[in-house]
């Protein structure tokens, strides 16, 4: 069990690569702030990230292979948006409220989804989207459990934390993207 603080983190964003001072997108975000005291193994989290040489091999193979099983071999970038809270926290985590709610000060609440910020949200977002993938057939790779391929569908992808890069043929990233959309 743990009480994580909690903070806004404002980011402003250039509207197409222009600054308008009068109209900023200002885009926030509510993220915990929950660091691990004691120090212990036990109380550890860890989310695999792919190496770099995984993306490199899939615009390779897409640079060396322009067509496969007469289609043309197509690169996807998705990024999931807010994929932590697509998690569920597997430990009591509660966290301060923001004042922002107008609630009584010192107010807490018990979080019902992971959060950014929270010393496990990576671990169990990848548990989440690995369900997902193998839901669907995929199989993990031996060396990065990151990378992803399909045995009946010509689609390999690699996951680094919530952006899926996928590579296939047209028809294949179609079903691709269809089921996930389903299952996921």
């Amino acid at each position: 069990t743990g009480l994580a603080a909690m903070q806004w983190m404002d980011r402003l964003f250039p509207v197409l690569d222009e600054w308008d001072e009068a109209n900023p997108d200002v885009r926030a975000r509510l993220v915990a702030c929950e660091v691990n005291t004691n120090g212990t193994e036990e109380d550890s989290f860890y989310a695999s990230t792919p190496p770099l040489e995984a993306k490199k091999i899939l615009f390779m193979k897409y640079a060396n292979a322009p067509v496969v099983d007469d289609e043309k071999m197509r690169l996807s970038f998705i990024d999931i948006k807010k994929a932590y809270f697509n998690g569920i926290p597997e430990r009591a985590i509660y966290m301060m409220v923001p004042k922002e709610l107008g609630l009584a000060p010192g107010r807490v609440a018990k979080q019902v989804r992971c959060v950014y910020g929270t010393r496990d949200a990576g671990m169990i977002w990848e548990e989440t989207y690995r369900k997902c993938l193998e839901d669907m057939g995929f199989i993990s790779g031996l060396a990065s459990p990151c990378c992803f391929r399909h045995p009946l569908w010509n689609v390999e992808l690699v996951v680094h934390g919530d952006d899926f890069t996928t590579a296939g043929g047209k028809s294949d990233l179609d079903w691709f993207k269809q089921r996930s959309q389903e299952k996921c």
